[in-house]
């Protein structure tokens, strides 16, 4: 957000990355902030962890079946 990748860029990241799966318009400036934060390493091994969990808990996630 300020130059190097910081707490802040950690913290929008989660916004970030809204925007762009419900593809929500965004100005060009705010594209490429979102594009440069979802290709980060960091933020790609997050959402890879993610996608191999296979675990959840029924109540938090009643419309949920499997995975």
């Amino acid at each position: 957000m300020f130059g190097d990748f910081s707490i802040a860029d950690g913290f929008y990241a989660p916004l970030c990355l809204r925007l762009k799966n419900y593809h929500i318009a965004t100005s060009p400036i705010l594209n490429n902030y979102i594009d440069t934060i979802c290709n980060t390493k960091g933020i790609k091994d997050w959402i890879n962890d993610a996608l191999q969990e296979k675990s959840f808990v029924a109540m938090d996630e009643p419309y949920r079946l499997h995975r």
